[in-house]
């Protein structure tokens, strides 16, 4: 009895904190749609705020999610809101209009969602693999886009992408995390963390049409699960 009573509990506190995740996007979506129509504030700008906000409410997913239904149907929610949102544009006062989907075909927020649940599954247990990789996807992803558009020339990966945003995607990587291993007290150094980073640097050079918020993910969860295996005295800083 007690045990059906602690598994209806958790049930309830999945379900609560999923639903409070979605208001919280909805309520993020709208507000940028209104300052974007009222204020005036730039539509990638409004873009690059949804993925670094939503990377960092992603931080908070191992508190609830703890099984692989869970991870699936956390995904399978935002899914469907997304699509609905993709759908009808005008939803959340035109939230809708500041998803990548609404610029040149990406399909960028299904790819996140995608992205995020593959950390969730391989690396919810281990809070360093979890955190750093979604925080090179929040914050260096944002990095080597806000750089590539505003000084990047050099077109070396034969697309759009930049050297000077991969540069900038490298080193926000690298900063992110050492400082997360710095603070968990993590005993894996730069000697380490660097080839992760610069395997996530290739993965968002490479990927087209948003789908970098799978790859970069993929594969910074699959470096640091390496890296987490190997013997690291020697080499820490």
């Amino acid at each position: 009895m007690c045990q059906a009573e602690g598994l209806s509990e958790h049930v309830m506190i999945f379900v609560s904190a999923c639903f409070l995740v979605l208001i919280v996007f909805g309520a993020l979506q709208a507000g940028l749609a209104w300052s974007h129509r009222i204020c005036g504030l730039p539509l990638e700008w409004c873009r690059k705020i949804t993925h670094v906000a939503m990377g960092v409410i992603c931080l908070s997913f191992p508190l609830f999610v703890s099984t692989a239904w869970q991870v699936v149907s956390l995904a399978l929610l935002f899914t469907g809101a997304l699509a609905l949102l993709r759908w009808n544009s005008l939803l959340l006062w035109g939230g809708g209009s500041l998803l990548p989907s609404s610029r040149c075909g990406s399909e960028g927020e299904f790819y996140f969602v995608l992205g995020v649940a593959f950390t969730l599954l391989f690396a919810r247990d281990d809070r360093f693999v979890y955190c750093g990789s979604i925080l090179i996807l929040a914050f260096a992803d944002s990095a080597a886009a806000f750089v590539g558009k505003s000084i990047g020339r050099c077109h070396c990966w034969g697309n759009a992408k930049t050297l000077e945003g991969s540069l900038a995607f490298f080193l926000v990587a690298v900063i992110c995390l050492h400082s997360l291993s710095f603070a968990m007290a993590s005993p894996h150094g730069l000697l380490l963390i660097g080839p992760v980073c610069l395997l996530a640097t290739v993965a968002e050079g490479v990927s087209l049409r948003g789908s970098d918020n799978l790859f970069i993910p993929m594969a910074c969860t699959s470096g640091l699960l390496l890296v987490g295996r190997m013997p690291v005295t020697s080499f820490t800083w």
